[in-house]
């Protein structure tokens, strides 16, 4: 699994990733990130890879989802042994970590509006 993680993480850059700016607020307030971030939507091998090093723990889980899907620092890549690091989010000031958190979220969920469409499409079939 980790081999097949690391394949696809470099080849993020054929991925869309979703670059968040920094509110003026919170830049140079931290040490690893200044201005920005890029995100990427997980496949579904990271996911479960994610959700395996998370070990059950809810809080794990979502920050390991954000951890996976940080593929850019401030315009810079992140490096796959930064990526691997557990305590990479840990060098982040709360409030970015609760950005991040933020913007994965929005970025991979869809929407209470379009679930419903999506439930109300359901047709039985016999």
């Amino acid at each position: 699994m980790e081999a097949l993680v690391s394949a696809n993480r470099s080849a993020a850059n054929t991925r869309a990733v979703y670059e968040y700016e920094l509110p003026e607020e919170l830049r140079d307030k931290d040490e690893f990130v200044k201005k920005s971030i890029g995100l990427v939507k997980l496949l579904m091998s990271e996911e479960i890879a994610a959700t395996e090093r998370a070990n059950g723990n809810q809080a794990r889980l979502a920050y390991s989802f954000v951890r996976f899907a940080l593929v850019e620092v401030d315009g810079r890549k992140v490096r796959k042994d930064e990526a691997e690091d557990e305590t990479i989010l840990e060098r982040c000031d709360p409030a970015i970590r609760e950005l991040m958190l933020t913007a994965y979220t929005d970025m991979s969920t869809s929407t209470g509006a379009i679930e419903k469409k999506f439930l109300a499409s359901r047709k039985v079939k016999v």
